[in-house]
């Protein structure tokens, strides 16, 4: 419903709405648990899910605006109160199912920017194809105005045997 769309869990919306990074570091610091990590907001997101989109979206490197490369690792990484199983979770957008390696690559976030801490807390996902493109990764990677030959090319180091398989 259009209310239930305005239900922010306190991360997801210091997360979008926020511009200071410490405020964000404050919140994971003292009120982050694995059920807030996993909870969704009232559009179906998850923290990492909104970290991500914001990740995609966030040209401005204003020192004083979130690194979400900074926020995508802490959400993931478990000696920081983060959940690396988050990274394996499908996330829906518009009425499909993917990964959040998938959306972060859609939206144009590359490995600097946060992927490789998606990678690095479920490896597997470099090899699932995207159920939308059925593209896997590195290729998913290729695609669009965002793409980026660092991104391509290190997802393919990540998974060598995928590529060799699709050479044959």
């Amino acid at each position: 419903t259009v209310d239930d769309m305005w239900e922010y869990p306190l991360l997801q919306g210091a997360l979008e709405f926020g511009k200071m990074e410490w405020i964000a570091r404050q919140i994971l610091d003292r009120h982050m648990t694995e059920a807030d990590l996993r909870r969704t907001d009232g559009l179906g997101r998850t923290p990492l899910a909104v970290a991500i989109a914001m990740a995609g979206s966030n040209d401005n490197h204003d020192p004083d605006f979130i690194n979400f490369s900074v926020i995508i690792e802490r959400l993931l990484d478990e000696e920081q109160n983060g959940s690396p199983e988050t990274a394996s979770l499908p996330i829906t957008v518009n009425g499909v199912s993917m990964l959040p390696l998938h959306l972060a690559l859609q939206q144009g976030v590359g490995l600097e920017d946060g992927s490789k801490h998606i990678v690095n807390a479920f490896p597997g996902a470099a090899s699932i194809p995207d159920p939308q493109s059925k593209l896997i990764p590195c290729l998913l990677a290729a695609v669009g105005d965002q793409a980026r030959v660092e991104t391509i090319f290190g997802l393919m180091i990540m998974r060598p045997n995928l590529i060799a398989t699709l050479c044959r």
